[in-house]
Protein backbone atom coordinates (compact mmCIF):
# COMPACT_ATOMS: atom_id res chain seq x y z
CA UNK A 1 0.00 0.00 0.00
CA UNK A 2 1.79 3.28 -0.90
CA UNK A 3 1.21 6.58 1.02
CA UNK A 4 -1.70 7.86 -0.76
CA UNK A 5 -3.55 4.77 -0.39
CA UNK A 6 -3.04 4.35 3.17
CA UNK A 7 -4.08 8.41 3.78
CA UNK A 8 -6.97 7.88 1.62
CA UNK A 9 -7.68 4.59 3.75
CA UNK A 10 -7.42 6.54 6.81
CA UNK A 11 -9.61 9.46 5.98
CA UNK A 12 -12.43 6.87 5.27
CA UNK A 13 -11.85 5.46 8.80
CA UNK A 14 -12.05 8.72 10.16
CA UNK A 15 -14.66 10.19 8.29
CA UNK A 16 -16.66 6.47 8.92
CA UNK A 17 -15.70 6.84 12.41
CA UNK A 18 -17.38 10.60 12.73
CA UNK A 19 -20.18 10.52 10.49
CA UNK A 20 -20.90 14.22 8.76
CA UNK A 21 -24.03 15.46 8.73
CA UNK A 22 -25.87 15.78 5.32
CA UNK A 23 -24.39 17.92 3.45
CA UNK A 24 -21.40 19.07 5.81
CA UNK A 25 -17.98 20.19 6.00
CA UNK A 26 -15.34 17.22 6.04
CA UNK A 27 -13.98 17.01 9.67
CA UNK A 28 -10.94 18.80 9.30
CA UNK A 29 -9.73 17.54 12.26
CA UNK A 30 -10.36 14.28 11.33
CA UNK A 31 -8.60 14.79 7.97
CA UNK A 32 -5.51 16.39 9.73
CA UNK A 33 -4.93 13.32 12.22
CA UNK A 34 -5.14 10.78 9.13
CA UNK A 35 -2.05 12.85 7.54
CA UNK A 36 -0.64 12.98 10.40
CA UNK A 37 -0.75 9.29 10.98
CA UNK A 38 0.14 8.66 7.31
CA UNK A 39 3.27 10.62 7.14
CA UNK A 40 4.44 8.26 10.48
CA UNK A 41 3.58 5.60 9.46
CA UNK A 42 5.48 5.95 5.49
CA UNK A 43 8.64 7.41 7.75
CA UNK A 44 8.56 4.55 9.60
CA UNK A 45 8.62 2.08 6.56
CA UNK A 46 11.00 3.99 4.76
CA UNK A 47 13.43 3.74 7.70
CA UNK A 48 13.27 -0.04 8.28
CA UNK A 49 14.11 0.05 4.17
CA UNK A 50 17.17 1.76 5.25
CA UNK A 51 17.86 -0.22 7.91
CA UNK A 52 17.95 -3.37 5.77
CA UNK A 53 19.78 -1.46 3.09
CA UNK A 54 22.62 -0.38 6.37
CA UNK A 55 22.68 -4.00 7.20
CA UNK A 56 23.09 -5.68 3.82
CA UNK A 57 26.58 -2.76 3.20
CA UNK A 58 27.61 -2.72 7.20
CA UNK A 59 31.22 -2.91 6.56
CA UNK A 60 31.67 -3.64 2.65
CA UNK A 61 32.71 -1.35 0.26
CA UNK A 62 29.65 -0.55 -1.22
CA UNK A 63 27.93 1.53 -4.50
CA UNK A 64 24.91 3.41 -2.80
CA UNK A 65 22.18 5.29 -5.19
CA UNK A 66 20.51 8.29 -2.85
CA UNK A 67 17.76 10.04 -3.99
CA UNK A 68 16.97 13.51 -3.25
CA UNK A 69 13.59 14.77 -5.36
CA UNK A 70 14.58 14.15 -9.05
CA UNK A 71 18.60 13.20 -8.69
CA UNK A 72 20.10 10.64 -7.58
CA UNK A 73 23.73 10.20 -5.85
CA UNK A 74 26.02 7.42 -7.02
CA UNK A 75 28.11 6.83 -4.65
CA UNK A 76 30.34 4.70 -2.14
CA UNK A 77 31.73 4.03 0.91
CA UNK A 78 32.13 1.37 3.91
CA UNK A 79 29.93 2.78 6.02
CA UNK A 80 26.59 4.15 4.17
CA UNK A 81 24.78 4.97 6.91
CA UNK A 82 27.20 7.32 8.29
CA UNK A 83 27.73 8.99 4.69
CA UNK A 84 23.67 9.15 4.54
CA UNK A 85 24.18 11.20 7.48
CA UNK A 86 26.81 13.53 6.12
CA UNK A 87 24.53 14.26 3.26
CA UNK A 88 21.19 15.03 5.08
CA UNK A 89 23.80 17.52 7.27
CA UNK A 90 23.79 19.85 4.69
CA UNK A 91 20.89 18.97 2.58
CA UNK A 92 17.08 20.87 3.62
CA UNK A 93 15.71 17.78 1.86
CA UNK A 94 14.58 14.37 3.01
CA UNK A 95 17.35 12.08 1.28
CA UNK A 96 16.19 8.55 1.16
CA UNK A 97 18.96 5.56 0.73
CA UNK A 98 17.09 3.32 -2.30
CA UNK A 99 19.40 0.89 -3.09
CA UNK A 100 23.06 -1.03 -2.06
CA UNK A 101 25.66 -2.92 -4.05
CA UNK A 102 28.90 -4.58 -2.96
CA UNK A 103 31.57 -3.40 -4.76
CA UNK A 104 34.60 -0.36 -4.78
CA UNK A 105 35.81 2.17 -7.13
CA UNK A 106 35.55 0.10 -10.42
CA UNK A 107 31.60 -0.61 -10.09
CA UNK A 108 31.03 3.03 -8.94
CA UNK A 109 33.26 4.07 -12.11
CA UNK A 110 31.15 1.84 -14.26
CA UNK A 111 27.94 2.88 -13.15
CA UNK A 112 28.69 6.61 -13.69
CA UNK A 113 29.74 6.14 -17.23
CA UNK A 114 26.80 3.85 -17.59
CA UNK A 115 24.90 7.14 -16.89
CA UNK A 116 26.67 9.24 -18.45
CA UNK A 117 23.68 10.99 -20.29
CA UNK A 118 22.05 11.19 -17.32
CA UNK A 119 24.80 13.45 -15.20
CA UNK A 120 23.77 16.61 -13.31
CA UNK A 121 26.64 17.59 -11.54
CA UNK A 122 29.76 15.78 -9.76
CA UNK A 123 27.86 12.73 -8.13
CA UNK A 124 24.36 13.42 -9.18
CA UNK A 125 22.25 12.22 -11.72
CA UNK A 126 18.80 12.75 -12.94
CA UNK A 127 16.44 9.84 -11.63
CA UNK A 128 15.49 8.89 -15.46
CA UNK A 129 13.65 5.93 -16.26
CA UNK A 130 16.72 4.42 -16.72
CA UNK A 131 18.52 4.73 -13.47
CA UNK A 132 15.21 3.86 -12.08
CA UNK A 133 15.03 0.88 -13.82
CA UNK A 134 18.18 -0.42 -12.79
CA UNK A 135 17.50 0.21 -9.49
CA UNK A 136 14.01 -1.36 -9.53
CA UNK A 137 16.66 -4.46 -10.88
CA UNK A 138 18.68 -3.79 -8.10
CA UNK A 139 16.05 -3.94 -5.29
CA UNK A 140 14.09 -7.01 -6.55
CA UNK A 141 17.23 -8.72 -7.17
CA UNK A 142 16.80 -10.37 -10.76
CA UNK A 143 19.95 -9.35 -11.47
CA UNK A 144 23.44 -9.85 -11.24
CA UNK A 145 25.97 -7.32 -12.29
CA UNK A 146 26.43 -9.18 -14.94
CA UNK A 147 22.87 -9.66 -16.58
CA UNK A 148 22.70 -5.60 -15.78
CA UNK A 149 25.90 -5.20 -18.45
CA UNK A 150 28.09 -3.82 -16.20
CA UNK A 151 30.97 -6.37 -16.78
CA UNK A 152 32.79 -5.56 -13.47
CA UNK A 153 34.16 -8.33 -11.95
CA UNK A 154 33.63 -8.18 -7.98
CA UNK A 155 37.14 -9.26 -6.14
Amino acid sequence: MDLAEYVQAQVHAAETACPAKPKSKPDKEAIRRALVLAKGEARRQQAAAHERLFRAAAGVDSVYFIRCGDYVKIGRSTNVRARLSELQTGNPYDLRLLATIPGGYPLESSLRSRFSDEHHRGEWFYYSTSVRRFIKDIRQKRSNLETVGLGVTQQ
